[in-house]
C-alpha cells in the first residue's frame, strides 16, 4: 500500500483489509518519504499495530501512483497470483476480495474492479466501470452520486476500471510492463485497461465487491482543477495517439482534431471559456510529444486485431452520449420538481422548436449580411484597421477622433482589437459576427434569466417575446450599435444582479405571492459580481448612455420589491448592486470614463439632444419603430402581456409580473416624455431606452406562461383563463411581424447610404488627409454628433467616412471651440468666410445628409433644418459638388492637408491667432505632405525647406525631425501644431506616448484581465494520491523488505 500521510480515516481503511474473509492476503505497504519523516509517524504506528505481519517498505519520496505501482514488479516475485491495487482512502466489503478473486476465474479476466460508492454515503453510487470511445473520452456507465438500487449490479465488461480498485493478473501485469510511470497524476488507469485489452484481456466490473471511497485529495494536495483537467485531456490524446493501432491512426488522428476543435467551440460559446481553451491548448501541445508516443507505441504489445478494440468502445462520441444522458436526467428532476409545484411542465421538444425557429429566423432574416457584409448605415462603420493598430492607438494616448486629441482612447477601441485577435484579424467577418449575433445573445440572456420562474414555459414565453419585439432587427436595419449591444447584453446583466440581489428560483406554485430569497457562497458571489462587471463596463464602453437603462431597472425593481412586501435586505440590494455596477463599469473604463468629468457630461454621456423631441409619438413607440419595419402596427401587441400578466398571474409568480410590468410602464413613460422634450434632461437614443420596456415584457410574458400553466394543470378555472387566453392571442399575433420582416434577408438596411454615396469624394492618397464636416439633424449624422442648438448638429470624420474612432466625442478643446464657431457662422449668417476658419483644421468636405437610409428613409425622411443647406451655399469659398434629394456636398476652396507644407502667406499667417488672421488670408495651396497623420505610425518623406503645418490641437508630443535632428514645435493659428524647417531633408513625423499614459492603459487592460479571471469558472480540486495493496495466492512471495 503507497501511505501518503493519510487522515483518520486510515484506522477504518487498514481494518476493512484486516476482516478480510479471503485466506492467504499478504500486504505491502509503500509509505512515501523517508523513514525519520514524523508525519508518516502516525501511519505508520498504524500498521505496525492493525497488520503486523506487512511488508513496510519507505519510497524516500513521492514517485506518483504508477510508479509506486510498478514497484511490486521488484518487489514481488511470481506470476501465479494475483495483484489488487488500492487507494488508502479506500475501504473494502469484508467479502469483497473473494468476490473479486471468484469472478476472476469464473470470467477467465485479466483485470477485475469492485462497485465504488461514497465514504460517507454507500447508498450512493461513485463508479461500476467507464466507458472509452475512439478518442479516449470517459463516460461513466453510473452517474457519480446515482442512488444505489442495484440498477447496476451486473457482472460485465468494461473498457475502464477505476485505479482507486484494481485487480489484475500478475502474469498480465508483468507482460504490460505495468502502469505508465509518467502518468503520476491522471490518465493511468485508463491507459493500462488499454493495454490490457490490447493482450486479449477481459476487463471486467464486479458489483457484488462493494468498496467505500473518500476521495481524500481535497484534504491533502490543492490543485488548480482546469490544470488538471488540462493534463487529462493531454494524456488521454497521448494515449490515443499511443494505442491506436497504425492503420486507423490516420483517420483517428483527424477525427481527435475535428471533433475536439468542435467540442472547444461548443463549450466556449455556451459558458466555459477555459474549458474550452485548454482543451485546444492540449491539442496544440500533441505534436511536441511525438518523439515519446513513437518510443510509446514501439513498446505496446499489441495481441489481438484493433477491431476488437473498436467494438469494445462506445459508438460515436462519449461526449455526445454523456450529454443526452445528464439532459435525460436533467429532464427528470426538472419534471418531477415541477410536479411538485403543481406545474405542468413544457415538453423538451418545445425548447428545441423554439430554439430551430429562432436561430432559422435570424439566418434567413440575415442571409444577406452573412454573404456580403452589413451595409455601412448609421454607426455600423467599417472596421479597417486590424488588431494590433487598434491596440497600438489604445495604449498610445492619441485619440484621433473629430479634429484629435492627446488623452485615453475609448475603450471599445481596444475590445475591438481583441475581438479582431479572436477572428485572426478578419475585421469584416468580426463586424458581421458582431451585428448578426447580437440578438442570439440576448435571447439567450432572456432564456437564463426565465429560469428564476422555474418552468420550461416560462423560459419559452420569455424568450418568444423578446425576440418578437422589433428593437434588434430595426437597430440593425439602421445601424445603431449602442441599442443593439443593449439588447444583448441588458437580460445578462438583469440575469446575474438577480443572483446577487439573492433571488432564488421559484420551487413551488404555493399560492403565497412571497418571493424566495437565498445566498450566494462568498466564491460564487465574487465570480457572479465580475460577470456582472464586465458586461457592464462592455455595454458602456459601447453605449454610455445605457447606464441610465441599468439605474432604471435597479431603482424600479427596488421600489417594487420593497413595496411588494420583501424584507428590506433584500429590496434594497437592488439599488445597491445596481450602484456596485456602475461603479465597476466606470473603474473598468478608467481612464477614457474619466474624460467625462467636464462641462457638458450629460450631453456627452446621453448624445446630441433633440430640439423639441424627436416627436414619433405614442404609437411609433408602442410599435418600437426605430427603423424600417414592415407590418409594424401588429407589434403593438406585443404589450399585452404587460396587461395580462398582472391580472392573470398569481401566487409566487405574481412578483416577477409586476416587476415587469412597472419596468416596462416606467421605462416606457420616460420614453414618452423624452419624445416630447418634456423632462428636464433629454435621455439617450430611444432604442437605447426602450430596451428595458422590451426586457419588462419578456419577464411579463414569461410569468403569464408559468401562471396559465400552473392555473391548467390545478384545474382552477375563472375569469383569470379566458382573458388569459386573449391576451396570448394577441401576443401571438404580435410575432407575426419579425416572420414576415426576416424575408428580406437584410433586415431592411439601405442598399445605398450616405457613405456609399460619398465614395464619389477623392480618396485621402491622391491630395493628402482631409477631413469632412456633416451638419445636419443629429440623428442622421454619422460620427459622434455635437449640438449647436436650433435643431443643427455637427460632426467631423477623418477622410470621407466615418472609422471606429470617430463614434466617440472628445473633450472640448481650441480645435473643436474654432470648429463650432464657424459652424454657428454658417447658420448665423454671421461669416461668410466659414471656409477658411475651417482651413487650418484640414477640413475639405461639407455634407448636409438628409436621407441616411437608417433612421431617415425616402418613405419617411426627417427634414433637413430649414435654411441649412442655403446657409452653407452662400459661403465663398464652399463649391456645390453633389446635390441629391440625399444630401449635398460642398468642397471648401481653402482648404489645408491635414499635413502640409504652407504657402508663404500661410506660413506668416500661421503666426498670427485669432479668426482676423484666418479670414484676411488665404491659405489653399499648401502641398500635402506625410499621409496618415491620423493614426500614431512614424511616417517620414522628404521635404524642402518651409513651414509644416499639422491640423491636430496644439501639442509636442507631435515630433517632427529633419535628418534626425528634431524641429521644435510652435503654435499656428493659435490652434494647431507648425514646424519651421530651415533646410531640405528627409522628415520624420512621430507620436511620442507619456509613460504614465500608456502605464494607465496597460492597468486598465490588466484589470480587466483579472476580472475576467475572477468571473471564470473554476473549481479547485487536489491531485489524486493513490495507494497499492498486494493480495496473493499461495505462489507468490514478497522479495525482502522491511518487516
Amino acid at each position: 500500500m503507497v501511505v501518503h500521510q493519510p487522515g483518520d480515516w486510515f484506522g477504518e481503511t487498514l481494518q476493512g483489509l484486516v476482516d478480510q474473509d479471503y485466506p492467504g492476503l499478504q500486504f505491502l505497504f509503500l509509505v512515501t518519504g523517508d523513514p525519520t519523516d514524523a508525519a508518516n509517524q502516525p501511519a505508520r504506528d498504524l500498521i505496525d499495530t492493525m497488520v503486523p505481519d506487512a511488508v513496510v517498505r519507505h519510497l524516500g519520496g513521492n514517485p506518483g501512483y504508477a510508479a509506486a505501482c510498478n514497484s511490486v514488479l521488484n518487489l514481488v516475485q511470481g506470476d501465479g497470483g494475483l495483484f489488487c491495487f488500492l487507494h488508502d482512502d479506500v475501504w473494502l466489503a469484508p467479502h469483497a476480495v473473494s468476490a473479486l478473486v471468484d469472478e476472476m476465474w469464473r470470467s477467465n479476466a485479466g483485470v477485475v474492479g469492485p462497485k465504488l460508492v461514497h465514504w460517507q454515503d454507500p447508498k450512493r453510487i461513485q463508479s461500476v466501470g467507464i466507458a472509452v470511445d475512439r478518442l479516449g473520452v470517459e463516460m461513466p456507465l453510473a452517474d457519480d452520486g446515482e442512488v444505489d438500487q442495484e440498477q447496476h449490479d451486473v457482472v460485465q465488461d468494461v473498457f475502464e476500471l477505476s485505479s482507486a480498485c484494481l485487480m489484475v493478473r500478475a502474469d498480465l501485469f508483468r507482460s504490460v510492463a505495468g502502469f505508465n510511470p509518467q502518468l503520476a497524476t491522471v490518465g493511468a488507469d485508463l491507459d493500462f485497461c488499454w493495454r490490457a485489452h490490447l493482450t486479449g484481456s477481459r476487463v471486467v466490473v464486479v458489483p457484488s465487491a462493494v468498496a467505500r471511497h473518500r476521495e481524500s485529495m481535497v484534504e491533502r494536495t490543492i490543485e488548480d482543477e482546469a490544470e488538471l483537467q488540462m493534463q487529462r485531456d493531454l494524456v488521454r490524446l497521448a494515449t490515443v495517439f499511443t494505442l491506436t493501432s497504425r492503420a486507423r491512426l490516420l483517420v483517428t488522428s483527424v477525427e481527435a482534431i475535428v471533433v475536439t476543435l468542435v467540442h472547444a467551440l461548443i463549450v466556449i460559446v455556451t459558458g466555459a471559456p477555459r474549458r474550452g481553451l485548454d482543451e485546444l491548448r492540449a491539442l496544440l501541445t500533441v505534436p511536441f510529444s511525438v518523439g515519446a508516443i513513437r518510443r510509446r507505441r514501439a513498446s505496446v504489445t499489441r495481441s489481438v486485431p484493433d477491431s476488437e478494440i473498436h467494438a469494445l468502445q462506445v459508438r460515436g462520441s462519449a461526449w455526445m452520449v454523456g450529454y443526452l444522458r445528464r439532459r435525460d436526467r436533467r429532464r427528470g428532476i426538472e419534471q418531477a420538481q415541477a410536479g411538485l409545484a403543481g406545474t405542468k411542465e413544457v415538453a423538451p421538444r418545445s425548447a428545441i422548436v423554439l430554439w430551430s425557429v429562432l436561430v432559422l429566423l435570424l439566418v434567413i432574416g440575415s442571409r444577406d449580411l452573412l454573404m456580403h457584409g452589413p451595409a455601412t448605415v448609421g454607426q455600423f462603420v467599417e472596421l479597417h484597421d486590424g488588431p494590433r493598430s487598434l491596440l497600438s492607438s489604445f495604449v498610445s494616448g492619441w485619440w484621433n477622433s473629430g479634429f484629435g486629441q492627446v488623452g485615453p482612447v475609448p475603450t471599445h477601441v481596444a475590445l475591438v482589437g481583441v475581438g479582431g485577435i479572436a477572428t485572426l484579424g478578419h475585421m469584416a467577418l468580426l463586424r458581421t459576427l458582431l451585428i448578426v449575433g447580437a440578438p442570439l445573445v440576448g435571447w439567450l440572456g432572456v432564456w437564463r434569466f426565465a429560469s428564476v420562474l422555474t418552468t420550461r414555459a416560462a423560459r419559452v414565453s420569455a424568450t418568444l417575446a423578446y425576440a418578437a419585439v422589433p428593437l434588434a432587427y430595426t437597430s440593425i436595419a439602421s445601424g445603431r450599435w449602442g441599442a443593439l449591444v443593449t439588447y444583448a447584453l441588458f437580460p445578462w446583466l438583469a440575469h446575474h444582479s438577480r443572483r446577487l440581489v439573492g433571488h432564488v428560483p421559484l420551487m413551488r406554485a404555493g399560492q403565497d405571492s412571497v418571493d424566495g430569497f437565498g445566498e450566494l457562497d462568498q466564491r460564487e458571489w465574487r465570480r457572479t459580481f465580475a460577470i456582472v462587471a464586465l458586461v457592464a463596463a462592455v455595454l458602456v464602453a459601447v453605449e454610455p448612455g445605457a447606464i441610465i437603462a441599468v439605474a432604471l431597472i435597479g431603482v424600479v425593481w427596488t421600489v417594487v420589491t420593497l413595496l411588494h412586501g420583501a424584507p428590506a435586505q433584500y429590496s434594497l440590494r437592488w439599488s445597491g448592486i445596481t450602484a456596485l455596477t456602475v461603479v465597476a463599469a466606470v473603474a473598468l473604463n478608467l481612464p477614457w470614463s474619466g474624460t467625462f468629468v467636464r462641462s457638458g457630461w450629460w450631453e456627452a454621456i446621453t448624445g446630441a439632444p433633440i430640439e423639441g423631441g424627436r416627436q414619433l409619438g405614442l404609437v411609433g413607440l408602442l410599435r418600437f419603430g426605430m427603423g424600417r419595419y414592415v407590418l409594424a402596427g401588429p407589434a403593438i401587441l406585443l404589450v399585452a402581456p404587460v396587461i395580462g400578466a398582472v391580472l392573470v398571474v398569481r401566487g409566487s409568480r405574481l412578483p416577477w409580473a409586476l416587476r415587469g410590468a412597472m419596468l416596462s410602464i416606467t421605462g416606457f413613460l420616460l420614453v414618452f416624455l423624452d419624445d416630447k422634450a418634456l423632462l428636464p434632461v433629454h435621455l439617450p437614443e430611444p432604442a437605447v431606452m426602450l430596451v428595458p420596456v422590451a426586457f419588462g415584457i419578456a419577464v411579463c410574458a414569461g410569468a403569464m406562461g408559468a401562471g396559465l400553466a400552473v392555473d391548467l394543470r390545478g384545474g382552477r378555472i375563472s375569469w383569470r383563463q379566458p382573458l388569459g387566453v386573449l391576451v396570448a392571442g394577441a401576443f401571438a399575433l404580435g410575432l407575426v411581424p419579425a416572420a414576415v420582416n426576416a424575408v428580406t434577408g437584410t433586415w431592411h438596411q439601405p442598399g445605398t447610404t450616405v457613405t456609399d454615396l460619398l465614395t464619389q469624394l477623392p480618396d485621402q492618397a491622391e491630395s493628402g488627409d482631409f477631413r469632412t464636416l456633416f451638419v445636419g439633424d443629429a440623428r442622421v449624422l454619422p460620427g459622434s454628433p455635437l449640438n449647436l442648438g436650433w435643431g443643427i448638429a455637427y460632426s467631423v470624420v477623418n477622410g470621407r467616412a466615418p472609422v471606429l474612432e470617430d463614434m466617440s466625442e472628445v473633450a472640448s478643446n481650441r480645435t473643436n471651440d474654432a470648429g463650432a464657431r464657424a459652424v454657428r457662422g454658417i447658420v448665423r449668417g454671421t461669416t461668410s468666410r466659414a471656409g477658411r476658419l475651417l482651413a487650418p483644421l484640414g477640413v475639405r468636405f461639407i455634407v448636409v445628409p438628409i436621407i441616411d437610409g437608417g433612421q431617415s428613409t425616402r418613405s419617411n425622411p426627417i427634414a433637413e433644418p430649414r435654411g441649412l443647406v442655403d446657409a452653407v451655399s452662400r459661403q465663398l469659398d464652399f463649391k456645390r459638388r453633389y446635390s441629391s434629394p440625399d444630401l449635398a456636398v460642398f468642397e471648401n476652396s481653402a482648404w489645408v492637408p491635414v499635413a502640409s507644407l504652407l504657402t508663404t502667406v500661410g506660413a506668416d499667417a500661421s503666426k498670427s491667432a485669432g479668426a482676423e488672421s484666418m479670414i484676411a488670408n488665404d491659405l489653399s495651396g499648401a502641398t500635402p505632405v506625410l499621409g496618415s497623420v491620423g493614426s500614431t505610425r512614424d511616417s517620414s518623406v522628404r521635404v524642402e525647406p518651409g513651414t509644416l503645418h499639422l491640423s491636430v490641437p496644439y501639442t509636442t508630443r507631435w515630433k517632427v525631425s529633419v535628418d534626425g535632428v528634431d524641429v521644435p514645435a510652435r503654435p499656428a493659428f493659435g490652434l494647431t501644431n507648425a514646424y519651421d524647417i530651415s533646410g531640405a531633408g528627409s522628415v520624420r513625423l512621430s507620436f511620442s506616448s507619456s509613460v504614465p499614459g500608456t502605464l494607465m492603459a496597460v492597468l486598465m487592460m490588466s484589470a480587466w484581465v483579472l476580472v475576467l479571471w475572477v468571473a471564470l469558472p473554476r473549481r479547485r480540486r487536489a491531485a489524486r494520491r493513490s495507494t497499492v495493496t498486494v493480495v496473493s495466492g499461495d505462489t507468490i512471495t514478497f522479495g525482502g523488505g522491511e518487516q
